[in-house]
């Protein structure tokens, strides 16, 4: 059966840009919320334009992912670690409008550390 994405829920593929197996995960609502708290966060400081702000959103939600999967060490959102995230990992994003099959079903331990 298929798995139907929820609400604030992203299907996200990472591909090692150095070759490798493709890992899946699916985000969690809170991932969605701290990655929008922490663009709310970079908003206020007012170094930055809104809109380069908000496209930071994307790249908070796959470190925090990245980070609950275990290919990225935990630790604070950063431009910095979202680049590194980036320059290692090619990383695809479906949304809820996509179908497919739950990945964190068969890594049950991955789903339960979700932020």
């Amino acid at each position: 059966m298929a798995y139907k994405l929820g609400a604030f829920e992203f299907k996200l593929t990472f591909t090692p840009n150095g070759g490798g197996d493709p890992v899946e995960t699916v985000t969690t609502p809170s991932i969605f919320a701290l990655a929008d708290e922490w663009v709310d966060t970079i908003r206020a400081e007012g170094k930055h334009t809104p809109e380069w702000c908000d496209r930071q959103f994307g790249g908070a939600m796959f470190l925090l992912a990245a980070q609950d999967m275990g290919i990225m060490p935990k630790g604070p959102i950063t431009v910095e670690a979202i680049a590194t995230l980036l320059n290692a990992y090619d990383v695809d994003m479906e949304d809820g409008e996509s179908e497919g099959e739950n990945p964190t079903t068969d890594a049950p331990e991955a789903a339960q550390d979700a932020v």
